[in-house]
């Protein structure tokens, strides 16, 4: 499955949270949610944990990303 197909799969989904408070897109979210429990992940705290280290790392290179504040990201990480 392609990037581009899987991106306009999600995009049929509404994003029921309130737009004030999304801190990532919810491609993002459901991304790293659904390459989580690919592999392996049991539950919100192993996907978690699974996203700091490898999850930002795929997004960086796959697309363009926002960087969360919170997430230190090398600048050898970033596109370009």
């Amino acid at each position: 499955m392609s990037l581009t197909l899987l991106t306009d799969h999600f995009a049929d989904i509404e994003d029921p949270r309130q737009a004030s408070k999304v801190t990532y897109e919810l491609f993002d979210v459901l991304f790293l949610t659904l390459t989580a429990v690919i592999s392996g992940a049991e539950g919100w705290e192993e996907i978690e944990d699974f996203g700091h280290p490898v999850f930002f790392k795929l997004v960086v290179t796959i697309r363009p990303f926002k960087q969360p504040a919170f997430v230190p990201v090398s600048p050898a990480l970033l596109p370009g």
